[in-house]
């Protein structure tokens, strides 16, 4: 008589556990591939901001940055300007930063992986910051006080998803003036009218691009 063949229950317990592994290793894997996917699609926003930023400035007499002489006062004033995507509703001075905003840029292209547009928070690096050095402005982020140089250490994403009162989600792209990039850092530039954009990645780090 023949022997008939087939699986034994450590064979079958084998193949479960193999499978369940593989699965884990995916389970795993997959959000951190798909927040890896994430942050490339932000890097490609900041160099984009870069880009229309030296279009702008070839377009403008002597490479002018935006802003409006209420805007640069508060700039030069130590202040921050906050630019949401949702001025450009409104009739803005084609020279101002929400101009820009709205004369350079897509809005339904131009927007974070989590959804929503970007917001730029405006910052001129410190006047008292020799050249190369840390811009280390004071920034307020999630009612939290930290610098412009420390961003990497800033939790940016504890609140993924949420929005604040205006239906905005946490999309802050940082622009500071008067700066270059080292790396994920903004420093002082000699030249006024460089421009630096980080972006706070969801992996970690902190991505920078200057014109």
């Amino acid at each position: 008589m023949k022997k008939k063949n087939g699986f034994t229950m450590i064979e079958v317990m084998l193949v479960l556990a193999v499978a369940g592994l593989i699965f884990a290793m995916v389970f795993l894997a997959l959000p951190a591939l798909q927040a890896s996917q994430r942050d490339t699609a932000r890097r490609e926003s900041v160099i984009s901001f870069i880009d229309k930023l030296k279009k702008f400035q070839s377009n403008n007499s002597r490479g002018a940055l935006p802003g409006t002489n209420k805007e640069q006062e508060t700039l030069d004033g130590g202040k921050e300007l906050k630019i949401f995507d949702e001025d450009t509703k409104d009739k803005l001075d084609a020279l101002s930063w929400g101009g820009f905003y709205r004369d350079y840029f897509n809005s339904n292209n131009f927007q974070d992986p989590n959804g929503g547009g970007y917001d730029w928070y405006i910052v001129m690096c410190n006047k008292s910051s020799k050249p190369s050095e840390a811009c280390a402005n004071k920034l307020t982020i999630n009612g939290n006080e930290t610098t412009l140089d420390n961003l990497e250490n800033t939790k940016f994403y504890d609140n993924v998803g949420v929005k604040d009162d205006k239906g905005r989600a946490n999309n802050w792209m940082y622009v500071v003036t008067s700066a270059v990039c080292d790396g994920g850092k903004a420093v002082k530039s000699a030249n006024t009218r460089n421009v630096a954009a980080l972006y706070h990645l969801e992996g970690g780090g902190v991505y920078c691009e200057n014109t």
